[in-house]
């Protein structure tokens, strides 16, 4: 795998099949997809909690308290993050 430090993936080496390289590059683009959405809402709640906590702290306080429960339980997920599907990643692409 060579690594790409922009981003901090390993791509693919040269020589791999395309079909490795093309799921690689897909897989990549999703997860940089949900990546930007997860940052971004992120950013908004911190927005909403900061306004908050000018007008109604008692309010702000009640939600920070949800959402740090949320992005803990978000962390604990991806420590044991395991799936029970059974994915064919050999069949090619339907086009």
């Amino acid at each position: 795998m060579i690594l790409n430090r922009e981003r901090g993936f390993g791509l693919p080496a040269q020589g791999s099949s395309r079909q490795s390289n093309v799921l690689h590059f897909k897989t990549e683009a999703q997860f940089n997809i949900h990546r930007e959405n997860m940052i971004k809402a992120y950013d908004e709640l911190l927005k909403m909690l900061t306004a908050l906590d000018r007008t109604d702290s008692e309010v702000k306080e009640k939600y920070r308290e949800t959402a740090s429960m949320i992005v803990e339980n978000m962390a604990k997920s991806l420590k044991v993050c395991r799936t029970n599907l059974s994915i064919d990643t050999t069949q090619s692409e339907r086009g």
